[in-house]
């Protein structure tokens, strides 16, 4: 493993997330200056990124805005994608990351957020869900620093 810029993985990745936004969604991608190098397999960054922006996409139904940041915080850098979606709802929130949690409908996207964590763990770092029922839902990925 080598040391991964969280803000070159970003910018490579930047057109293919507009696209996967659709042309009706407001995509913004921002890093902070100077980010620490984390250690993070790339192949799985750029994985992961995507499928949290595909889902912001697939939630928002066309209309919205979905934020991909990365800022630094002490031995980290944390990857939020952000979106402005109907949320998820209280009773599904907690068992998110668990694999078919849901109903129908929502039970292919559970899983894949189950496989998500799982690799995110594997790989040294965490995710945590934050939401609000008609207020979106807020993806926090923690990316070790490379030491």
């Amino acid at each position: 493993m080598e040391p991964l810029h969280v803000d070159r993985v970003l910018l490579d990745l930047c057109k293919l997330l507009h696209r996967l936004a659709g042309p009706h969604v407001d995509l913004v991608v921002e890093c902070e200056d100077d980010l620490p190098a984390v250690r993070f397999d790339h192949g799985v960054l750029r994985r992961v990124v995507v499928d949290l922006v595909r889902n912001a996409s697939d939630a928002l139904r066309d209309e919205g805005r979905i934020a991909v940041r990365a800022t630094a915080s002490p031995g980290r850098v944390v990857l939020t994608v952000a979106d402005t979606g109907p949320g998820i709802s209280v009773e599904r929130l907690p068992g998110v990351f668990e694999p078919f949690h849901a109903r129908r409908g929502a039970a292919a996207a559970d899983s894949g957020l189950a496989a998500l964590h799982e690799v995110v763990v594997a790989n040294g770092a965490d995710i945590r869900v934050a939401s609000t029922p008609g207020g979106g839902a807020k993806f926090s990925i923690y990316l070790p620093v490379w030491a």
